[in-house]
């Protein structure tokens, strides 16, 4: 009898943490909120008795410096004044959602060997300074100036850069990785500047996905820099009033071939561009043909083989990327059913495909009456559960038996 009570002790206590572990499982812990930032913050911090105090993660320094701790933070509303101000994040991780608000084009964003995500549909008046290894994520939002990146990692999921003066972005110094998938990026008319400028640097690696760049000479300038680590994997570049594209380099070798070796695999160039190449101080410079281009992915198809089987199944064309393979619609042959594709008429079973080249897929048949595996998953708490019925149901059955 002891066993009996003591096993259906057990039970309970199994059955408990069961139950507890499904009601809380993936229940967040609750975040703390961000800190707002405010005109009235700023003021506060600037006024802090004694000077230099932190207010609420602010810190004020002499020359219009607010220093910020780390944490994140929301615009709280729009930040405005006519002096002329600099927001440092330094030497810590930040996010910064800018929550549709505006701030002030007096505002000069500085970051400094930190990690910061910036969000939002918001305005910044000015541009950002990047620089000492820090790490910047910008999601969203519009910058009114140059976004420049000193030998930092720079990732723009999406942005709208307006500089009335030069660059919307600028890349300088070593070591710096830089990541472009999307946006807007504007040099202004008359501002005798490229969209997008690599100055003379040795990046660790550049990639630009995607993006329209329109500078007022060139969209896309890089001044000798490293160039075995820049690949366009998309972008549209549009020079108003000189070229498309813009490279110098330091052998005439080097300027005639740029085109093809910052072109990543797979893509071309719309319309298709060619370099006209001259000498100038001791570097050879390669300029387009054209004002205006894109990179684009070169599409290619699929063709499906019966293999045995019969009918007939159409290509799958302007593939690009990965490409996730149908199930077959050819008859099968007598006592078959389909079993999987392949590249070879008796490989192994593939369901995806990296659209790189045109391919041909051939349907693999297996027995009719093979069974297939089940697709499995993650089923340890539907195995737990079972196991705890089976404990009850042992339970039961040895206090029938006074065990």
């Amino acid at each position: 009898m002891r066993k009996s009570v003591f096993l259906r002790k057990g039970v309970f206590a199994f059955l408990f943490a069961m139950i507890f572990a499904l009601v809380f499982k993936g229940v967040p812990v609750q975040a703390a909120e961000p800190i707002e930032i405010t005109d009235a913050k700023l003021a506060a911090a600037k006024s802090a008795d004694p000077p230099g105090t932190e207010v609420d993660g602010i810190l004020y320094q002499s020359g219009e410096k607010y220093y910020f701790e780390s944490g994140d933070y929301v615009l709280g509303g729009n930040i405005t004044g006519s002096d002329f101000i600099n927001f440092y994040f330094k030497d810590g991780n930040f996010k910064l959602d800018l929550n549709g608000k505006t701030i002030t084009n007096y505002v000069q964003f500085s970051i400094d060997n930190s990690t910061i995500v910036i969000d939002g549909d918001g305005t910044i008046g000015s541009g950002l300074l990047i620089e000492n290894n820090s790490n910047v994520t910008i999601k969203g939002g519009t910058f009114n100036g140059n976004i420049k990146s000193i030998s930092s990692k720079l990732l723009i999921e999406n942005a709208t850069v307006n500089n009335e003066y030069g660059e919307a972005i600028t890349i300088v110094g070593s070591n710096g990785e830089v990541e472009i998938w999307d946006g807007t990026f504007t040099s202004a008319e008359d501002s005798g500047a490229a969209a997008f400028r690599v100055e003379a640097a040795s990046v660790k690696s550049l990639i630009v996905k995607g993006g329209t760049f329109t500078g007022d000479d060139y969209g896309f300038r890089a001044d000798n820099a490293v160039y075995e680590t820049v690949y366009l994997k998309g972008g549209t570049y549009k020079g108003l009033k000189e070229a498309a594209l813009y490279f110098s380099r330091s052998t005439e070798e080097a300027a005639n071939s740029i085109l093809m070796d910052i072109l990543y695999d797979g893509y071309v160039y719309l319309p298709e561009i060619e370099t006209e190449v001259n000498e100038s101080g001791g570097e050879y410079i390669a300029t387009t043909n054209i004002k205006e281009t894109s990179v684009v992915p070169v599409k290619h198809k699929v063709t499906f083989k019966a293999n045995g089987g019969t009918g007939e199944m159409a290509d799958v064309t302007d593939l690009t990327g990965e490409y996730t393979l149908p199930e077959s619609t050819f008859v099968a042959p007598s006592g078959k059913q389909f079993k999987g594709w392949s590249l070879t008429e008796d490989g192994e079973i593939i369901t995806k495909l990296e659209m790189t080249e045109d391919k041909i897929v051939y349907a693999i048949w297996e027995d009719a009456n093979s069974v297939k595996n089940p697709k499995t998953s993650d089923n340890s708490i539907y195995y737990l559960l079972v196991l705890g019925l089976s404990i009850i149901c042992l339970s039961n059955v040895t206090k029938k038996r006074n065990c």
